[in-house]
């Protein structure tokens, strides 16, 4: 095992650990405020993402019942513990689809899988994500998205798909 997957082990706990507590605990979120902010929106300025919060804490708890009660969604979110942080698909498994308009590095106008979750960390004004390239985004699954043909068939996605 080497040291980097040693720290990317170690900060899926911290982030587990605290996501925990935020559920747990209802008000966790604010007590970890700093941490969740840091996970989140990569800065520890937590005054200025506070107003996301409650529906942060709707969004874990209908996250958490998700992965209790959806076969496929707790499928799709699986993250080796030790696996390293990503910014994008592996490549050697998926392609930009043909009839796909906009650039490589963008969704364009396409909000499918943020949508389908209700995140509240998509910004419909804007058509971004607030958190995007975060910790959180590069450590968890929307920074891999997708991994396979069940992910895209499950959030319906245009821009992917699977190399044969």
């Amino acid at each position: 095992m080497t040291l980097s997957k040693i720290k990317w082990s170690l900060y899926r706990i911290l982030f587990f650990t605290v996501f925990s507590f935020c559920v747990l605990t209802g008000v966790g979120i604010y007590i970890a405020a700093p941490v969740v902010t840091h996970c989140y929106f990569a800065t520890f300025r937590f005054w200025k993402f506070a107003g996301y919060f409650p529906s942060m804490m709707r969004f874990a708890y209908r996250h958490v019942f998700m992965l209790i009660g959806d076969r496929d969604y707790r499928h799709y979110m699986s993250v080796s513990l030790m696996g390293r942080p990503m910014t994008g698909p592996d490549r050697t498994k998926v392609r930009i689809s043909d009839s796909w308009e906009w650039g490589e590095g963008t969704c364009g106008n396409c909000n499918k899988c943020c949508t389908k979750l209700r995140c509240p960390l998509y910004d419909r004004v804007r058509n971004c994500c607030l958190s995007h390239n975060s910790p959180y985004w590069r450590y968890f699954n929307c920074g891999r998205y997708p991994v396979n043909q069940a992910q895209i068939d499950y959030y319906q996605c245009p821009k992917w798909e699977v190399i044969v």
